[in-house]
């Protein structure tokens, strides 16, 4: 991993915490037909216990933004599985995806102050943010970085959560992290919740406004 540099001592540029949206595609494919003012999809992602749902409310209170949280969409097959600790196959995670993009569309579209929509969603494969995004202009993801010692040590304290800790794992084996894709930017979990949130404010509005 990167080494962090202290939040206070970061730019909303190209830093060791922050990465500059690479919009070319490249090896990726065009992007879709989608408008360039179209609504605003902003995912933080990461493995459970992360802190994606404090930052996501966080991020969304930065940008006057609606929020969504991808968990509370689950099916109830689903939430039993991992509540039993059995993890979830892509076969159980496609249709809960496909669920996630509609309602954080819709939810963007809502008419809030600044029209858009921050979702808490772990999108941990490229197939499942390929899903959320569609090759949209103004789809962005805000990944959420961190070892599994330090994860491990957050979903100990963690309570009234329907993850168990023997999860954690299979998380961090489905993990294929976006780092060289388009339109993420990186953040260490070292920072505080707030610090992360700003962080991506920081690097998300400029992009937000062109």
């Amino acid at each position: 991993m990167t080494r962090e540099s202290d939040p206070s001592d970061i730019p909303p540029t190209d830093t060791p915490d922050t990465r500059q949206f690479d919009n070319t595609r490249s090896s990726q494919g065009p992007y879709s037909d989608s408008p360039q003012d179209q609504d605003p999809l902003i995912y933080v992602m990461g493995v459970s216990g992360c802190g994606k749902s404090t930052v996501a409310q966080l991020l969304a209170e930065h940008l006057s933004m609606a929020l969504c949280e991808a968990d509370a969409l689950h099916p109830e097959p689903n939430i039993k599985k991992m509540s039993r600790g059995i993890p979830l196959t892509d076969q159980d995670r496609l249709p809960w995806l496909g669920m996630v993009k509609t309602r954080a569309m819709a939810l963007a579209a809502g008419g809030n102050k600044n029209r858009g929509c921050v979702i808490a969603c772990s999108a941990l494969k490229k197939q499942y943010r390929d899903i959320l995004g569609r090759g949209d202009r103004n789809c962005w993801f805000v990944y959420l970085q961190g070892d599994y010692e330090t994860i491990l040590n957050r979903m100990t304290a963690r309570t009234g959560h329907f993850m168990p800790e023997v999860l954690l794992q299979s998380q961090f084996d489905a993990l294929e992290e976006p780092t060289e894709e388009r339109n993420v930017v990186v953040i260490s979990v070292s920072h505080s919740p707030e610090d992360i949130a700003k962080l991506a404010a920081d690097a998300l509005i400029p992009q937000l406004s062109s």
